[in-house]
């Protein structure tokens, strides 16, 4: 597991919620701390589209940033700063076989494990971490250590 804390706040806040950095994540859950608290299960539910076909044909396990981002900016945009948030996405399943495949990584018989990036607010500093979710357990490690290589390359123009 990764553990860093982003140097750039505003450079990174920037990143989330206005351009395209996070928008291969499909979000599984987030928060945020303003004058009340605003809270997303990220859970994709496939038949609230039923009427549009084209909608319809996604499939997600959990809704993508791009959808949600701008609620999230609207709830965040202002000039008071949050006083906490929590953002926990998830690579999609497609992209996690990709990646897998590409850091040459086995595949889990037990299924396509979750590459997870955490990000949390605490009112002072925000902490990006990773983790990964398995169906059993592992004591090969080599997911993991690709999957930190990996968030550390692509974030590292936020991190300490």
């Amino acid at each position: 597991m990764l553990a860093k804390y982003i140097e750039n706040k505003k450079q990174l806040m920037a990143a989330l919620l206005t351009r395209d950095t996070f928008d291969g994540f499909e979000l599984v859950s987030g928060s945020v701390t303003t004058y009340a608290v605003f809270s997303v299960d990220g859970q994709w539910h496939k038949s609230f589209y039923q009427d549009d076909p084209d909608q319809a044909e996604e499939e997600f396990d959990f809704s993508p940033w791009e959808r949600i981002r701008p609620f999230f900016l609207s709830v965040i945009r202002g000039k008071n700063t949050p006083l906490a948030f929590q953002f926990t996405f998830r690579l999609p399943a497609a992209e996690t076989e990709e990646f897998m495949r590409d850091e040459a990584v086995p595949e889990d018989p037990a299924g396509t494990p979750g590459l997870l990036l955490n990000l949390a607010f605490d009112g002072t500093s925000l902490l990006l971490t990773t983790g990964i979710s398995r169906r059993t357990f592992s004591m090969d490690r080599t997911l993991e250590r690709a999957w930190d290589r990996y968030v550390e390359q692509r974030f590292s123009d936020y991190l300490e």
